[in-house]
């Protein structure tokens, strides 16, 4: 079973992992960040390119699309907090946001 990251090691992870940013919950922590696509059509397309790697790793994040913006929260349900499985998921996420050409949301660049 994974483990637990400290939380000195979390903050170490989140540049790298920008825009996530730790969000605890009742739920226990997790990684979050809101990405917003150009259109509906790069935000779902965001969506199934996570979904195969979500696939792939075993490890699925929580997903809400609202028209051209998409949240993702990244746990390890099975423990309630953030683990290495994680913080390599956002790293993923973040470079298919990228590849589409997907902003985080909020960034006026």
């Amino acid at each position: 079973m994974p483990e637990p990251l400290s939380a000195e090691r979390i903050r170490s992870a989140l540049p790298m992992v920008a825009p996530f940013r730790v969000d605890d919950d009742v739920d226990g922590s997790a990684l979050v960040a809101d990405f917003l696509a150009p259109d509906w059509r790069t935000a779902i397309e965001l969506v199934r390119v996570v979904a195969a790697a979500a696939e792939l790793a075993d490890h699925h994040p929580d997903i809400d699309v609202r028209w051209r913006t998409v949240r993702f929260r990244v746990t390890t349900h099975s423990v309630g907090a953030v683990t290495d499985l994680d913080v390599s998921l956002a790293a993923q996420i973040v470079d298919a946001a990228r590849r589409l050409g997907v902003r985080p949301a909020g960034d006026r660049s």
